[in-house]
């Protein structure tokens, strides 16, 4: 467990990193900031969070082998102005599985793709803010919502469910 309010990265190069947990860095059941930091040429993932909360903004995720960044779905990091170029997928990685806290996955300029099944459980409720892209990797991955969605775009920012395959 970390002390949420000093813990900081900021203007930092994570590069040629991922050994065990496959990401250069894992935010796990904490809430840092991640501030104007560069996560390049990582084996795998640049960044996974793990049912947390921390604040990621201004980040540049280069050259990652699989997701720019990873989230599980009890994880809603307040991302903003990130952006990912040449990874093996310039999207936000979601596991599958259960969503069974309420929380929001707001909109930065990096969408997000669902890789497995994932659930929202009863008496959950998952928010997805206006202009959020999500994407889905495979045709039978689901987004199965027993609890409630709550997807309110606007003309000017819609939300939009598609495939991550572009054929």
């Amino acid at each position: 467990s970390s002390d949420d309010a000093e813990t900081v990265l900021e203007h930092c190069i994570l590069e040629f990193g991922a050994g065990f947990r496959n990401e250069m860095l894992w935010i796990a059941y904490a809430n840092p900031r991640v501030l104007n930091c560069t996560f390049r040429t990582s084996r795998f993932r640049g960044l996974t969070v793990t049912d947390s909360n921390p604040r990621i903004e201004s980040c540049q995720f280069l050259g990652n082998a699989d997701y720019a960044l990873a989230i599980t779905p009890n994880a809603f990091p307040a991302l903003i102005g990130n952006t990912a170029t040449d990874n093996g997928s310039d999207s936000i990685g979601i596991f599958g599985g259960t969503v069974s806290t309420g929380g929001t996955w707001v909109r930065d300029d990096i969408p997000y793709t669902v890789i497995n099944d994932t659930v929202i459980a009863e008496g959950a409720e998952l928010t997805l803010a206006p202009g959020v892209i999500l994407q889905f990797q495979d045709p039978d991955d689901d987004l199965t919502v027993d609890g409630a969605l709550v997807a309110r775009g606007t003309p000017a920012q819609p939300i939009l469910f598609t495939s991550n395959d572009l054929a």
